[in-house]
């Protein structure tokens, strides 16, 4: 199991519409965490963490976990960009 405590803040993702939890699945998701291994770091069934991606895939507009990834990247990045034209 990998350690919690390297976790990074997940960025506002497109929508701004993700709850806490999901937000703490992207971040997982982002480290690499499988299903069953982010279930068992939140206290939770896979299956359970396997619904509340699809749902992160709605709201963001993916449909992979790759995608999900690419999309925080960008955004990490733009955000990046934003803050060192000011």
């Amino acid at each position: 199991m990998r350690n919690l405590g390297t976790k990074r803040p997940t960025t506002d993702l497109p929508g701004n519409e993700l709850t806490r939890r999901e937000r703490d699945i992207v971040d997982l998701v982002a480290l690499g965490y499988t299903n069953g291994e982010i279930g068992a770091a939140l206290g939770t069934s896979r299956l359970t963490v396997r619904n509340q991606l699809a749902n992160v895939f709605r709201k963001v507009g993916v449909s992979t976990r790759a995608e999900l990834v690419g999309v925080l990247v960008v955004r990490r990045v733009d955000q990046g960009t934003d803050k060192s034209e000011h």
